[in-house]
């Protein structure tokens, strides 16, 4: 039985995952995808009470929807991620691409790290409807003005969103202590991904034909469609 890693970050849900179809697809029916989530100090520690509060519940509210069998580790993701893909002996980490400049740090940190033990880290997808540095002009440079480059932007346009997996076979394997969130935390907009889908499809029923006129108005706007980790 083939064993590969789902590395999740900010994407803490199941649809429209292209990391997540492709470490299903990598290891086919008979295999298993280890879900994976490594708590790292460098972001959990300058968090707020409220943004770690929505974490851990996007985190509770993805684990439920696999059945339990979230892996929340912590440290070091060069380490964690290294000695998760070690004991299960994958030979692939699949992620979805970042592009911050601490993302970009760490998963170059995290591929060196799988490379010297003979592995490979995967980077499928985005965070964003067009990656960064796709849209470019003539000249192969950043547009400077924003008309044309949204021409640009919209022609080239963006990825159908896709379905999850039919049927992914999540591997049974132990966490460490998961982490809290102070009792006192306000968490909103709700977490997790139903919550996210059913936020999105009120702003569409509600909001959308009204949101050039509303986007600049001093009311509070609906919660966000995707939720922030």
């Amino acid at each position: 039985m083939s064993t590969t890693i789902l590395w999740f970050r900010r994407d803490l849900r199941l649809s429209d995952h292209p990391a997540l179809v492709e470490a299903a697809q990598a290891v086919g029916s008979d295999g298993e995808v280890v879900a994976l989530f490594c708590v790292d100090e460098r972001l959990w520690g300058p968090a707020g009470d409220n943004r770690r509060a929505f974490l851990v519940g996007c985190l509770h509210a993805l684990n439920e929807t696999i059945g339990g069998r979230l892996v929340v580790r912590a440290g070091d993701p060069a380490v964690v991620v290294a000695a998760v893909a070690a004991e299960v002996e994958a030979s692939r980490v699949f992620v979805t691409a970042d592009f911050a400049p601490y993302g970009t740090e760490r998963d170059e940190a995290v591929e060196q790290a799988l490379a010297d033990a003979g592995r490979v880290l995967m980077r499928v997808g985005s965070p964003y409807a067009v990656e960064p540095g796709t849209v470019v002009n003539g000249s192969g440079q950043p547009y400077k003005v924003f008309t044309p480059y949204s021409k640009a932007w919209r022609t080239r346009g963006w990825p159908t969103s896709i379905n999850a997996p039919a049927a992914v076979r999540w591997a049974a394997l132990s966490s460490d202590r998961w982490p809290e969130a102070e009792a006192s935390a306000a968490v909103q907009p709700e977490p997790g991904e139903m919550a996210a889908k059913l936020a999105a499809r009120r702003f569409y029923d509600h909001h959308l034909l009204a949101y050039d006129k509303q986007r600049n108005a001093q009311a509070p706007m609906p919660p966000p469609a995707c939720p922030p980790t």
